[in-house]
């Protein structure tokens, strides 16, 4: 048994017992590295893009009047922009559970079937960046796969390419 295995052992017994707090969470061990996007990666991209169907999920939003809900509460705020009370508080919170209620019952279904439908191509997209087997990506704990998500919409380059999209899509 080397070092390393020794030490990993004897960590994991005293964590167990309590002497020690647990250091690392399994999130911080990242077991991918994302490289920088480049042009390989629009065609994967586009794939769940339209698999997603964004035009279906801009109508729900339009149907679900959540636009007009959003100009009222601007207009409201900018009216009531020096009157500062606990009425306003209430009216924003209100208006913001409007929001919030049109987005959970029209756009998260949507999303969810879209993504439900586009997973294989999500995770070949995702297993591509990170430099691992679709399967792997297939078979990770949901906090590391949830991260790895997030590190993935977060890099600067898909920033790039979803501003791209949307000047495309107006």
């Amino acid at each position: 048994m080397s070092n390393t295995e020794q030490e990993t052992k004897i960590t994991d017994l005293l964590e167990r017992d309590g002497v020690v707090e647990e250091t690392t969470s399994q999130v911080e061990n990242k077991p991918y590295i994302l490289r920088k996007l480049n042009s390989k990666d629009i065609s994967p991209m586009i794939k769940v893009l339209k698999k997603i169907d964004l035009k279906k999920l801009k109508e729900s939003i339009q149907e679900s009047n959540l636009m007009d809900i959003v100009s009222n509460k601007i207009k409201t705020v900018s009216d009531d922009e020096n009157v500062e009370n606990e009425e306003t508080e209430e009216n924003n919170t209100n208006e913001l559970m409007k929001i919030g209620g049109a987005l959970i019952f029209d756009a998260i279904p949507i999303l969810l079937d879209a993504v439900d439908n586009a997973i294989g191509d999500i995770n070949k997209l995702l297993a591509g960046v990170a430099g691992l087997e679709v399967e792997e990506v297939e078979n990770m704990d949901l906090d590391i796969y949830f991260n790895l998500i997030y590190d993935f919409i977060t890099k600067p380059e898909f920033e790039g390419f979803t501003k791209a999209v949307s000047k495309l899509m107006k």
